[in-house]
């Protein structure tokens, strides 16, 4: 059971269930695991989640593994992986500032339905990643509910 499912289920069993379905539906579908597990443990870098190793099942290479924090300068990677990784991190700071350019490049490497399964599925973990936080830091430290003001 992962800490969100344990901090929320008690709270809100209905919608925890309802996260967690979409998470393992849109993270199966994606088109390219390896790819997409390499945008996963970037997202959780640049969030602050714990879970930022790359898992070696889903992405056997060693060498992009340890490239991924400083993917822009090194040679491990594709330029497919390249517009995904773009692609994550400019929506993970704004996604009002991501550009045709950007989405473009994700369609030089898959087709529309292949683009949009990614989004989706970027958009489910990264949802995911955040209340994690968010609830680890409010509802995780029981010595909390003490501090509150009377």
């Amino acid at each position: 059971m992962t800490e969100l499912v344990a901090l929320l289920r008690p709270l809100h069993p209905t919608a925890t269930d309802a996260l967690e379905r979409a998470y393992d539906v849109a993270t199966a579908t994606v088109p390219d695991p390896a790819v997409f597990e390499l945008c996963r443990a970037r997202a959780a870098a640049l969030l602050g989640h714990p879970a930022t190793a790359v898992e070696p099942d889903l992405q056997p290479d060693e060498a992009k593994r340890s490239a991924l924090p400083d993917w822009r300068r090194s040679e491990a990677f594709t330029e497919k992986e390249r517009a995904h990784l773009d692609f994550t991190e400019q929506s993970l700071m704004s996604v009002a500032a991501l550009t045709d350019d950007q989405v473009d490049a994700l369609l030089a490497h898959g087709s529309a339905l292949d683009v949009h399964t990614f989004i989706a599925a970027l958009y489910v973990t990264e949802f995911r990643m955040r209340l994690t936080l968010v609830a680890s830091a409010v509802l995780g430290d029981e010595d909390r509910e003490g501090d509150a003001p009377a």
